[in-house]
């Protein structure tokens, strides 16, 4: 019964987020055909990305530093494939075959 209401939740929230996000879009589409000026906010994007970015890095050698030396070994190639794209055996096969 709790799996019924978790899923029947999650498509509501599924639902809700791709009406946000099709508003926003829509808004800003609207707004530069309308004219708007939009470098500055393309700026701030560029600076937040970049201080995310700056935050990820921080965050990644802090925790290396307080993980042990083992760990810390397996969890760069997680971090630097993307996140886990290269990480299954799959993708490991055909990077390899690929470079063979």
């Amino acid at each position: 019964m709790a799996g019924y209401f978790i899923g029947w939740f999650f498509r509501k929230l599924t639902r809700l987020i791709m009406v946000v996000v099709a508003l926003v879009i829509a808004l800003l589409a609207y707004g530069k055909l309308a004219g708007c000026d939009m470098t500055r906010a393309q700026e701030e994007a560029k600076r937040g990305g970049e201080w995310a970015q700056h935050e990820t890095a921080t965050v990644e050698n802090y925790l290396k530093s307080i993980l042990p030396s083992a760990a810390a070994g397996a969890w760069e190639p997680f971090w630097a494939s993307g996140a886990g794209v290269k990480w299954s055996s799959r993708n490991r096969a055909i990077q390899t075959a690929a470079e063979r």
